[in-house]
């Protein structure tokens, strides 16, 4: 007799984010911004004081997104680093991109510490009519 089990749906330790965009390069600017509005609630007040460029490759789109997204969250844990605006260019399956943001302050109003995204479920699909893609925090 097993003496335990797994319960699905009551792990908080981790968030599930979906991304919808027309576009590869909007998909993952939509995901950046997901990840900063998981992480501070009026991400969109995060002034555009500093300025990081990210390259990355990778042999899959989803290894791609998982790098990009991780590197923004090393930025936040190395630099205090958050991020407002994402400008992302994918040329196959090359990423760069330019983010713009300010040091975490008390006025940007931080819900969560992201400490990174998993490979856990992780992808990006191209579908009839646009792209999605699906990672999970773990906070």
């Amino acid at each position: 007799m097993r003496k335990f089990y797994f319960v699905e749906n009551e792990n908080i330790a981790d968030a599930a984010i979906k991304v919808i965009a027309s576009s590869l390069n909007e998909l993952f600017r939509g995901a950046a911004e997901a990840l900063s509005f998981l992480m501070i609630e009026n991400a969109d007040e995060i002034e555009e004081k500093e300025r990081v460029k990210i390259n990355i490759k990778a042999n899959s789109y989803y290894k791609l997104l998982y790098k990009f997204l991780n590197k923004i969250i090393y930025y936040k844990d190395t630099k205090g680093l958050v991020f407002s605006k994402f400008l992302v260019k994918i040329n196959k399956k090359n990423l760069n991109a330019i983010c713009y943001g300010d040091v975490l302050k008390p006025k940007y109003q931080q819900l969560v510490d992201a400490k990174s995204v998993t490979m856990h479920k992780i992808y990006v699909k191209k579908k009839s009519k646009f792209y999605e893609a699906h990672f999970v925090v773990d906070i």
